[in-house]
């Protein structure tokens, strides 16, 4: 018995030694560093931060470029000729979503605003319908919208898409579609982020019903009321719809081709899924509508 438990000790001894001989040799090499340039150890790519974030950007859109994904595209819808006058939907063209809720922190640089969808398709030389773009601004006619991000921890049952009723566009603001009828953009988004998962249901955490759901058993990733009666009300008055959706993750989509799906319009022509862009990849979405980038994203 002494002599087995001096042979285990010896061997622990000897394990001991190595991985402490080894650690001080892994110990030795980190730091074995080249000199240092103009007193500095790490040696940046870029002279400025205006030269980083230039950099960072340009990276992102060719990330967005191969990323998005096109879903549908019948008829040769895509692309649209260069300066067509479209008009663009969905209460959340106004406000994209740019990356998941704690992501936000990081994305948000002073002096660095995020890229809206007009600019994007202003500067890819769309012409865009004014009088949309104000009626989305202006959240005492087409609604508050979503709604601030969840944050960590919380508990959501159900989340509101905060997509205009259909009853909200007025006579004044139909008038427009005629000047701008070369095609309709409509963007749905979806909500997502660290700390929370997406709700399961349309019922509000106080037990009511979400508002503009279709119904209490509806989950967050499908078509709500309101966005439901926009393809349709869209799908009577322009001929060429093309849907954009702002989702992190998977939706259901049974609306692009199924006749019989409670959101299906025939002229409901073609789709991109974009996810979350950052800073500057929207204008990704404005180059594949124009045909400057083929959309090369494949679903799983």
């Amino acid at each position: 018995m002494k002599k087995q438990k001096l042979f285990y000790g010896l061997c622990s001894f000897a394990l001991a030694a190595t991985i402490t001989l080894g650690g001080a040799t892994t110990f030795a090499k980190a730091y074995d560093a080249p000199s240092p340039v103009r007193g500095n150890y790490y040696t940046a790519d870029y002279d400025s931060k205006d030269e980083a974030m230039k950099a960072a950007d340009a990276l992102n859109e060719k990330i967005c470029e191969e990323g998005f994904t096109l879903l549908k595209n019948e008829d040769n819808a895509l692309p649209l000729k260069k300066g067509s006058k479209i008009s663009v939907f969905g209460k959340s063209s106004s406000d994209l979503l740019y990356g998941l809720s704690s992501n936000y922190v990081h994305l948000r640089q002073e002096g660095y605003p995020m890229v809206t969808l007009t600019d994007a398709l202003t500067e890819e030389g769309f012409t865009l319908n004014p009088s949309l773009i104000n009626f989305y601004l202006d959240s005492s006619k087409s609604g508050s919208g979503r709604g601030s991000q969840p944050t960590n921890g919380n508990t959501v049952k159900g989340y509101k898409t905060g997509e205009t009723p259909v009853d909200r566009y007025t006579t004044d603001i139909e008038e427009t579609y005629k000047e701008y009828g070369d095609a309709a953009v409509v963007v749905f988004s979806r909500s997502s982020g660290e700390g929370w998962d997406m709700p399961q249901t349309m019922i509000a955490n106080d037990g009511t019903i979400i508002s503009g759901a279709r119904s209490k058993d509806d989950h967050y990733l499908q078509l709500d009321q309101n966005e439901s009666d926009l393809l349709k009300y869209l799908g009577g008055r322009f001929e060429k719809v093309i849907v954009v959706l702002n989702v992190p993750s998977q939706f259901e989509v049974g609306f692009l081709d199924d006749p019989g799906h409670y959101g299906y319009s025939e002229n409901l022509k073609a789709c991109i899924w974009t996810g979350y862009p950052g800073r500057s990849g929207i204008k990704a979405l404005a180059r594949i509508l124009s045909g400057t980038v083929n959309p090369s994203g494949k679903t799983g």
